[in-house]
């Protein structure tokens, strides 16, 4: 093979890993997107079940059913934000090994929502 044939089948395939590469951070992109939303609406239920423990007359049988749903909504919120801030690392090491060592964009985004604290209702919110 001549030279100048290996330049361009070396040139065609360097080509061809940038737009794997690229690819590769889309992927990761639309997944941290997809997680970051989840995390949004899953935040939004536990503000939900956090205001329903305030309504007034509310059983003891149904604030315990509430606490239940809001363990495990919470539950659900922290194994998901571990995946969403994996997931965001995998996308800087990805963007890394393409070069970029500017991460402003990607910071802001993708931000990665917190859990908001806990509010509980007073006991004597809590009489029947």
């Amino acid at each position: 093979m001549s030279r100048r044939r290996f330049r361009g089948a070396e040139v065609r395939w360097g080509d061809e890993v940038q737009e794997e590469l690229a690819r590769a951070i889309d992927r990761g992109g639309q997944r941290l997107g997809r997680l970051i939303a989840e995390l949004e609406e899953l935040a939004r239920e536990i503000d939900r079940l956090e205001l329903t423990l305030f309504i007034p007359g509310l059983t003891a049988d149904a604030r315990r059913s509430v606490r239940v749903e809001l363990a495990l909504a919470t539950q659900a919120f922290h194994a998901l934000h571990d995946a969403a801030s994996c997931t965001y690392q995998q996308l800087i090491c990805q963007r890394e090994r393409c070069g970029f060592r500017d991460h402003q964009l990607v910071e802001s985004c993708f931000r990665i929502p917190d859990l908001p604290p806990t509010v509980e209702p007073e006991p004597l919110e809590m009489r029947e």
